[in-house]
Parts: C-alpha cells; structure tokens; sequence
C-alpha cells in the first residue's frame, strides 16, 4: 500500500540507524518533547538545517539495500 502526499520529505531521515540519526531524534525530542506529532518534528528539522546535516550523508533505504546486497539466494 502507498500513499500520495502533496509534500516531499524524502531529503529528511527521520530512523534510527545510525549515531548520527539518533543525534537527530534525540535533539528533536530535547526541542521539541516526546508528544508531539511527526509533522511537528518536520517542520522543526526543515527550518533548522544544522540538525539536518547531522544525517544528511546517509543514503535513503540505506540499511534495506545492504540486506538485500547480502542476502543469499538458496
């Protein structure tokens, strides 16, 4: 299932794979707290470009490329 959005957020990496992207969540929720809404914390990131710089090396589906580049074929 997909879904359209009239909105582009796939420069921002919003996971926790990496130090770098828990650097991120964890000053987004020290900003921000723990109850707000995802977009919430997306405005926030987008006006503040430093904290996304932090992540902003890592490639999208980083992680799923690497499984499926390691997966072996039975």
């Amino acid at each position: 299932m997909s879904y359209e959005n009239i909105e582009d957020y796939s420069s921002l990496r919003l996971t926790v794979d990496k130090l770098e992207d828990f650097l991120v969540i964890e000053k987004l929720v020290k900003e921000l707290g723990i109850n707000k809404s995802w977009k919430d914390y997306v405005r926030y990131l987008e006006s503040h470009n430093e904290i996304q710089l932090l992540n902003k090396h890592f490639g999208r589906n980083e992680g799923y490329q690497k499984s499926i580049n390691e997966d072996k074929i039975i």
